[in-house]
């Protein structure tokens, strides 16, 4: 019976040493927030989030160590979900959500140590839901057609212009080309088919219309 007591007083002297050196006082945490700007920095006005967000806490090696959501943080007012007594180490730590689009980084890599015990990833986010319901309003808000006078006044310069220019050089074409081609041809063109036929002497004397009997009149041969 002593040996057992023994045995559990060295098993105890061990555990407790071995517990007590993984605790730490090191902290790791995530502060979100939403970003409306999306200027990657929280500006005044822009509040932090309560829910939406999923943190996962990795150690040096890759392994999930510790997960944690926003809504059940007891620093959720703060916007805060921390990792509290780490040990020291390297540590990395990823942020998600299906509600908010990132504007910032969603994981940082930190070292922390005795000198270094606190490490605050700032998370921003944009609403996705509110986004998407903002584009669909301004997509189905009616458009007004503003004409832009400018543009038409210098459209109707230019075609005023170009008509003007086109005409001048039609113009110039007909007096360096057509017109003198034109007088060529009709030099070469023969007289003779252009005179004026020969008129008979008698053509313009009046003739005496010939007489004819009726067919009905006869002769009297009594007379």
């Amino acid at each position: 019976m002593g040996k057992w007591i023994l045995f559990l007083i060295i098993v105890m002297a061990t555990i407790i040493p071995v517990t007590h050196a993984q605790q730490g006082n090191s902290q790791f945490c995530v502060r979100a927030y939403e970003d409306d700007n999306g200027n990657m920095m929280r500006d005044p006005g822009e509040p932090l989030l309560q829910s939406g967000i999923i943190v996962s806490l990795h150690d040096m090696r890759g392994v999930v160590i510790g997960t944690a959501t926003l809504e059940n943080s007891p620093t959720r007012e703060q916007g805060l979900v921390c990792f509290n007594n780490l040990p020291d180490g390297q540590y990395a730590i990823f942020v998600d959500s299906v509600q908010y689009r990132a504007t910032t980084t969603e994981n940082m890599i930190a070292q922390l140590s005795t000198t270094s015990q606190l490490a605050v990833l700032e998370y921003g986010g944009q609403n996705l839901q509110r986004n998407q319901t903002t584009s669909i309003a301004q997509n189905t808000a009616p458009t007004t057609f503003t004409p832009n006078w400018e543009r038409v006044g210098v459209a109707a310069i230019w075609g005023s212009a170009t008509a003007m220019i086109v005409g001048t050089i039609g113009l110039l074409l007909y007096v360096l080309f057509i017109r003198p081609y034109n007088r060529r041809v009709m030099r070469q063109r023969p007289l003779t088919p252009y005179n004026t036929p020969p008129v008979p002497n008698d053509y313009y004397q009046y003739q005496s219309p010939t007489t004819r009997r009726n067919y009905f009149e006869y002769e009297d041969t009594n007379t």
